[in-house]
């Protein structure tokens, strides 16, 4: 299905992106949820290489400025999401402490849910 509007071609897609946003045809937020994890996991990643240099502070400042405030963007748009991604975001948000408070290795199994 294309539609022809002044010589301009419109085509449906599966996802588009709008203001940093991804919607998916059937807006149940996987793209999103997707993007936002991946993003996510790769800046702790990059703040894991340089922790241990790290104080208390600044990686909770560290983790506000790149890790929070990439799942908070939009984050009134997720309460149409479904339990699986919000485990998705959860295991973020865990992860992020256990970055902030040195809770690796063996003591990765500790529960610090709510």
């Amino acid at each position: 299905l294309s539609e022809n509007a002044s010589n301009l071609s419109v085509s449906p897609v599966l996802a588009a992106k709008n203001l940093g946003f991804y919607f998916d045809h059937r807006l149940c937020m996987e793209d999103q949820i997707n993007h936002i994890s991946q993003i996510c996991y790769l800046n702790l990643r990059n703040l894991k290489r340089i922790g241990s240099r790290l104080s208390h502070d600044l990686k909770v400042q560290l983790v506000h400025a790149h890790i929070l405030s990439v799942i908070d963007y939009c984050n009134s748009s997720y309460s149409v999401v479904t339990e699986k991604y919000m485990k998705k975001l959860q295991k973020i948000q865990n992860n992020a402490v256990r970055f902030i408070f040195k809770l690796n290795g063996k003591k990765k199994w500790t529960s610090i849910s709510p």
